[in-house]
């Protein structure tokens, strides 16, 4: 593969070449620019420690859960891991189970997944450490090919080195570096087969040619959109080659022209028929599926090259790609100073900066809806405008400014990209989150691994089943009422364990989905648990199954509906020293003993610190004085009396002075009736002035309404004192 022999046919000026195999004499001004001593052990320092901050950064949070950052696709990726892992099934039609049977609707040719699959069993990592280690391994993987790259441009290596420092200190490349993405991966084979494509066209070798087939083959099947940025500027390039090989003053001589085009086709003929095959492939498997039908190819492509020509143009659509580029890839200070050294140092690097602008846009304008809508889409043509920030950047270390001047410039771009960074992104990929909700943890402990979950609101996300574990048929945003889809997606599941169903957001009262449930899986019509805007109904058969599973365990923001009998099992708990500071934070003191249906549970209501007490909830207090004051905050929560459909009957509030070996004595009770009362609504508060000795214990609870109705009974008590 080695480049230092000059190829038969010179194929343009001397910076077309390697730095040390030009073809023509250097100017006397180009090698007086040669990089000194310092320079070049500067430049290489440099880049190992912006390498080293770039590996720090993305290891922020490394072990969470969550996957933030466009995580409607990346759980969708993960899901297919998952799948792919649990079933050991490595088929090209490999599952991903979020839209109902068949559970194949196969998008990106599954390298990626298997890859993921394979680390994971090999080593033993959690699926998501194991995801985020692949696609950070491959954007590393990158850095050698935008190297080769640079150095046929004729950049010297601490310059190239200075364009990959701008790689890592990008936002973008920082945050989805850790992803669990196909993007990296699919930047990494399509840079080189664009590396490899150009080596080939200039050095006419055999080795780079096999490279630029196997390159253009990943970068093809494992996302073509990627693969098809890259092919601009190959497609380009290989004109120009083409263009200088042609014969002008012998018309007669077609020889150097057939060759440079056999090259040039013989370097992606066998990347793009892989392409069309899998598309083909894969919209064979998508067309008859009866919820994926609308992924095919054909389907997708108004969408995926954008509807009309306004929509490439609409003010909208540049309002979102620019709040992309200054906030996501370069901060605006970035881009306007080296624009400025751009013009005002350019010289020879105007062409090249001008092309890596262009096309960065260009892709845009071909893409404009997927890029308009999701950041991560930019993974692949930020390095387009990158390098040429980075040739803009060299523009000024080749300048008549002092050394320390034009490296300072250098330095300062590097700061401002990562201080972008830390008031952007770092603040989404460091929110603590094991993923999921509440609802999705429910889900998977009272489920089996084989069971099926229906959900309508959601569109096709695939966060609940991702997070659940679990498969799932998402009937899709307006097919929701869709009645021969809907019997075709449940009949496909009649043999399929169908566990439970949710009906999220403007779906929670969709009744042809809820009785098809009833009617075909014998789903209870009478909900199971409520988790802010979702409802879950459950099996009527496995209803006293899933309670007792998830008897006793508390799942944040979750409220549970089950009958009075099984919430009068509970038994009182001790609270232990470590569940104070997080349950009982506004209680002083905190309570000594705890009797709760659900578990223990606390929550921020009108933006005060609260603790979950559906009903039937005790909590004991115990002091070493004698108690003259007794405050305490208390309510139901607002979505128990004003959502749609089931409501609270009321809860009633009692706090009682127990004495051992005598009766009961009342302090306080109080009956909340908020759908009926608009003055029980939002927080109360008692004020006592009492007497109650050390020897005794003071009790808080919540109890039913007068009918023993223990549905939608969300009380909560707030803000104890007892003094």
């Amino acid at each position: 593969m080695s480049t230092r022999d000059s190829p038969p046919l010179s194929p343009g000026p001397w910076y077309l070449t390697p730095w040390t195999a030009a073809t023509k004499p250097r100017p006397a001004s180009l090698r007086l620019l040669q990089p000194s001593r310092a320079e070049r052990i500067g430049g290489w320092s440099m880049f190992l420690v912006l390498l080293a901050t770039h590996f720090t950064l993305v290891l922020g949070n490394w072990k969470q859960g969550s996957l933030p950052g466009c995580e409607f696709r990346q759980t969708q990726t993960a899901l297919s891991a998952l799948f792919i892992q649990k079933e050991h099934n490595f088929s090209l039609a490999y599952p991903t189970p979020v839209l109902g049977k068949p559970w194949s609707i196969p998008m990106e040719f599954p390298l990626y997944q298997w890859s993921v699959v394979a680390l994971s069993n090999v080593t033993g990592l959690p699926l998501i450490a194991a995801g985020r280690s692949v696609t950070l391994l491959c954007f590393y993987l990158t850095l050698p090919a935008v190297y080769i790259l640079l150095g046929r441009l004729g950049l010297p290596p601490p310059r190239r080195l200075v364009v990959s420092g701008l790689l890592l200190t990008c936002p973008l490349y920082i945050f989805y570096s850790r992803s669990f993405l196909i993007e990296s991966m699919a930047l990494m084979f399509a840079l080189w087969f664009f590396t490899a494509f150009i080596e080939t066209m200039v050095a006419r070798s055999g080795a780079w040619l096999l490279i630029a087939n196997l390159a253009g083959i990943g970068a093809g099947l494992a996302k073509v959109t990627t693969f098809m940025v890259y092919l601009l500027p190959a497609a380009t390039c290989g004109l120009v080659f083409l263009a200088r090989a042609w014969p002008r003053r012998r018309p007669h001589v077609w020889q150097p022209a057939k060759a440079t085009l056999a090259w040039g086709i013989s370097s992606v003929v066998v990347p793009v028929l892989a392409a069309v095959w899998w598309v083909h492939y894969s919209d064979a498997i998508k067309a008859p599926h009866p919820g994926g039908g609308f992924l095919t190819s054909t389907t997708m492509q108004p969408f995926n090259f954008g509807w009309t020509w306004r929509v490439r143009f609409a003010p909208d659509t540049w309002r979102s790609l620019l709040s992309y580029w200054f906030s996501d890839i370069v901060n605006l200070r970035v881009f306007i100073l080296t624009a400025l050294s751009a013009l005002l140092f350019g010289g020879r690097w105007r062409g090249y900066i001008a092309a890596g602008f262009a096309f960065f846009v260009l892709v845009q304008l071909i893409f404009p809806i997927l890029y308009a809508w999701h950041d991560y889409y930019f993974y692949a043509n930020t390095v387009l405008l990158l390098v040429a920030i980075g040739l803009a950047l060299c523009a000024t270390l080749e300048s008549r400014l002092p050394r320390w001047a034009a490296w300072s410039v250098v330095a300062l771009a590097f700061a401002i990209q990562l201080r972008t960074y830390q008031t952007g992104y770092y603040i989404t990929q460091h929110v603590l989150s094991d993923g999921g909700s509440g609802l999705t943890a429910a889900i998977r402990d009272g489920t089996n691994d084989d069971d099926v979950v229906i959900i309508a609101g959601n569109d096709w996300d695939s966060q609940i089943p991702f997070y659940s574990q679990r498969r799932a048929l998402m009937i899709r945003r307006n097919r929701e009422h869709d009645i021969p889809y809907l019997d075709r997606a449940f009949a496909d599941l009649a043999d399929e364990s169908v566990a439970a169903l949710v009906l999220s957001g403007d779906q929670r009262n969709n009744r042809d989905v809820l009785d098809r449930a009833v009617r075909s899986f014998g789903i209870d019509p009478e909900p199971f648990i409520v988790h802010k805007q979702e409802t879950l109904y459950v099996r009527r058969e496995r209803r006293s199954e899933f309670a007792r599973r998830l008897f006793n365990v508390s799942y944040h923001d979750v409220a549970f509906v089950r009958p009075a009998d099984q919430l009068r099992s509970t038994e009182p708990q001790i609270v232990a020293p470590r569940d104070v500071a997080r349950f009982f934070s506004v209680m002083s003191p905190a309570p000594t003993r705890v009797q709760v249906p659900f578990g223990l549970d606390s929550s921020y209501i009108d933006s005060r610190r609260a603790f979950i007490a559906h009903s039937l909830t005790r909590l004991w207090f115990s002091r070493a004085r004698t108690t003259t004051h007794v405050f305490a905050e208390f309510g139901i929560a607002e979505d128990a009396y004003t959502r749609t459909g089931g409501r609270t009957d009321g809860v009633e509030f009692v706090i009682l002075e127990k004495k051992s070996g005598a009766d009961d004595h009342l302090l306080f009770k109080r009956f909340l009736d908020p759908v009926h009362r608009p003055g029980d609504r939002g927080a109360q508060r008692i004020d006592l002035t009492t007497s109650i000795a050390p020897e005794s214990e003071i009790v808080f609870e919540t109890q039913p309404g007068p009918a023993g109705d223990f549905s939608y009974d969300w009380a909560y008590w707030g803000k104890i004192r007892l003094r």
